[in-house]
């Protein structure tokens, strides 16, 4: 737990104290916001989004998966980082298919556009995939539709919740 180890275990080894990454917002209100983050950032991201987490009743052992546009570097132990992108190219979106059930996360964040095409793609999928393939999902960026969310948590197997923000 952050309590016994620090929040410095949440963090690869091999991420330097003197890096620097871009971070970037979505742009749904106007130009994307870029600045540039820290392992100090970094350590509070860790910890906000550990609170979150809590909140759905994980920890910072939970495996999650995120799905977006741009995503960030796989730096951090239990975290996979996909591009929602790769969903719309056929050979690209199996990979990525293959790549998240052998992950085995227990929580998947996306926006909808991204959590909408990989579970039609998942019902393509051969083998299908045995359900729940997750604890919860996380849709954020815009709220979800009552269809919308119904096809999710009926091909997921769990329950769709809205985040918007952190």
């Amino acid at each position: 737990t952050f309590r016994d180890h620090g929040v410095e275990q949440c963090i690869a080894q091999n991420i330097s104290r003197h890096r620097f990454d871009i971070r970037s917002t979505s742009g749904s209100t106007g130009e994307p916001f870029r600045f540039p983050r820290d392992r100090k950032y970094i350590k509070l991201e860790v910890l906000t989004c550990g609170r979150i987490w809590r909140d759905y009743g994980f920890d910072e052992n939970s495996r999650i998966l995120f799905i977006h546009a741009i995503p960030k570097e796989n730096i951090y132990p239990r975290r996979l980082y996909l591009n929602g992108l790769d969903l719309y190219d056929d050979a690209k979106a199996a990979v990525m298919i293959k790549r998240i059930l052998e992950f085995r996360a227990e929580i998947i964040e996306s926006f909808p556009a991204f959590h909408l095409e990989l579970c039609r793609r998942l019902r393509e999928f051969e083998p299908v995939p045995k359900k729940p393939l997750f604890k919860v999902a996380i849709s954020s960026a815009e709220t979800l539709r009552d269809t919308d969310r119904n096809f999710i948590e009926e091909t997921l197997g769990c329950r769709v919740f809205n985040r918007y923000a952190i």
